[in-house]
């Protein structure tokens, strides 16, 4: 390991933590510890392979896109999808990743309700929400992942981040 003016080992050393935040987070049941406590007072509910229904939400580039499908994994059908295109980018020549950003944040709420309303399910019906977390440009993907984790905490609905490249692999 290189010198880096530091002594003792760097791997060793606990991480700082501010005390006021470890307050806050313990009081609104945030944490690794509380959510184990709030996996484990879920009802051990078997979902069938068959009965399975996923949002899907994806934000990794220039278009918002929220999806619903539902089946067994090798037989599954799309009951709606909503992509929301930004034709803005249009007057740059590219993707500006900033105003990708700022779209998605516009968009995103809009096209998950365009998207559940299209398949005629509500949150409480959605058995998870899959959602892009990389690869893709940092400021769209968080906004996407941000409002997945908000939707699935708010709602109890288990949030499965999934690879974007794994999904084009699968596309037909």
């Amino acid at each position: 390991m290189p010198h880096h003016g530091c002594t003792g080992n760097l791997r060793a050393r606990p991480r700082w933590q501010d005390p006021q935040e470890v307050d806050r987070c313990r009081r609104l049941g945030l944490g690794r510890q509380q959510a184990a406590a709030r996996a484990a007072a879920r009802p051990a509910e078997v979902v069938s392979p068959a009965a399975v229904r996923v949002l899907g939400i994806e934000t990794s580039c220039d278009e918002t896109s929220a999806a619903v499908v539902s089946g067994a994994p090798h037989a599954l059908s799309l009951d709606s999808l909503v992509i929301l295109s930004q034709d803005v980018h249009r007057l740059f020549g590219g993707v500006v990743p900033e105003i990708a950003s700022r779209q998605h944040l516009t968009g995103i709420v809009p096209a998950v309700n365009a998207a559940l309303r299209d398949a005629n399910v509500g949150i409480r019906d959605l058995d998870a929400i899959a959602v892009t977390y990389a690869p893709g440009l940092v400021g769209a993907l968080l906004v996407g992942t941000s409002y997945a984790k908000a939707l699935g905490f708010t709602h109890d609905v288990p949030v499965v981040p999934v690879p974007s490249k794994r999904t084009h692999a699968r596309m037909p």
